[in-house]
C-alpha cells in the first residue's frame, strides 16, 4: 500500500426534521427524517503508518483524548470490517461538539470506512454498520435524503442550497435519555412526503413548517436551554426558520441571505462567548 497523506471533510449531519413514526417488535424507533450535510464538518487525515493509530486534534480534541480509543466509532467500525486494525495513521480533527445532534460520530465512521474502502479494496455493506447507529447508513451515503425505518432506508433528494447557522450551547445530550423520555407518551407521526419538490427555498419552507422535530420538547426537558438557543436564532435578522437537530443540542437556523447570516454569528458569539456558533451551508 503506498499513498501520500491526505486530508478529508466529515460533514455534519442536520436532520431539518425528524418525525417518529412508530416502533419495531425490538423496541427500536421508527423514523422519517430529511437529512442534509453541512459544508462544515470535522477533517480526518490519512497517512501510511506501522500499525494502526488513531490521534486527536481539533476544538475537541481533549473531550475526544477522554474517551477509550476501542470504543471510538472510527474503530468499532473499522473491527467491523478488519480481522486486525490496518496499517494506517488517521487524525480525527475534531472541530463539531461531542453528543451534538449532527452525526459527528457517526459521520467520523463513515468517512473513514468510505477512504479504508478505497484504500484497502473491502465491501461495505451499509446495514452492516447500522449496528453501531442509526445515522451511520446516511452519513455513508453522504447526500441529502429522507431517512426512514431504523435509519436504513434511504431515499435521495434534492433540496434548495441553505444558508444555516449551527449552535450548541456546548452541552451533551444523551440520545437514548431522549428517545426513553418520548417513549413514555408516544405521539407517532406520519411518514414525509418524498414527492413533493423542496429544490426550491419557498416550497422547502413550506415543508418543513408542516413537519417538526418530535424529539424536540423531549431535550428541551433534560435541557431547557435548547429553547433559548431557538430563540435566539429565531430573533436573528433574516431568519427564516429555526429547530433542533437530531436529539439536541445542537439547533439550526436557515437564513435569507449570507450577510444575515454572518452577522447573526457574530452577534450571538459575542452574546453567549461559551456557545459554539458556526456558520455553514448545505452541500
Amino acid at each position: 500500500m503506498e499513498f501520500k497523506s491526505f486530508t478529508v471533510n466529515s460533514p455534519a449531519k442536520i436532520n431539518l426534521c425528524l418525525h417518529i413514526t412508530g416502533r419495531t417488535e425490538n423496541n427500536y424507533h421508527l423514523i422519517s427524517s430529511l437529512v442534509g450535510f453541512s459544508e462544515f464538518g470535522d477533517k480526518i487525515t490519512f497517512s501510511k503508518a506501522d500499525e494502526f493509530k488513531l490521534e486527536f486534534t481539533g476544538t475537541y480534541a481533549k473531550e475526544m483524548q477522554q474517551l477509550k480509543i476501542e470504543d471510538n466509532l472510527i474503530t468499532r467500525a473499522i473491527k467491523l470490517y478488519f480481522a486486525s486494525p490496518p496499517p494506517i495513521k488517521i487524525i480525527l480533527q475534531k472541530n463539531m461538539p461531542l453528543a451534538a445532534g449532527i452525526g459527528g460520530g457517526s459521520s467520523n465512521a463513515a468517512t473513514s470506512i468510505k477512504i479504508l474502502k478505497k484504500l484497502f479494496n473491502i465491501n461495505i455493506k451499509p446495514d452492516k454498520l447500522l449496528q453501531l447507529g442509526a445515522d451511520i447508513p446516511v452519513c455513508l451515503f453522504g447526500k441529502s435524503a429522507i431517512v426512514e425505518a431504523i435509519g436504513e432506508k434511504i431515499t435521495a433528494v434534492k433540496i434548495a442550497k441553505l444558508n444555516i447557522l449551527l449552535v450548541n450551547p456546548n452541552i451533551e445530550v444523551k440520545t437514548k435519555e431522549i428517545f426513553s423520555h418520548f417513549s413514555r407518551n408516544p405521539l407517532y407521526n406520519k411518514t414525509l412526503d418524498k414527492n413533493i419538490d423542496i429544490s426550491n427555498l419557498k416550497n422547502l419552507i413550506i415543508y418543513l413548517k408542516n413537519s417538526k422535530n418530535q424529539l424536540q420538547e423531549s431535550a428541551i426537558t433534560f435541557v431547557p436551554i435548547i429553547k433559548n438557543v431557538i430563540e435566539e436564532i429565531s430573533a436573528s435578522n433574516g431568519c427564516i426558520f429555526a429547530r433542533m437537530s437530531g436529539s439536541g443540542a445542537t439547533c439550526f437556523g436557515i437564513f435569507d441571505k449570507e450577510p444575515n447570516l454572518k452577522q447573526a454569528k457574530l452577534k450571538i458569539m459575542q452574546k453567549y462567548p461559551n456557545w459554539w456558533v458556526k456558520s455553514t451551508y448545505i452541500i
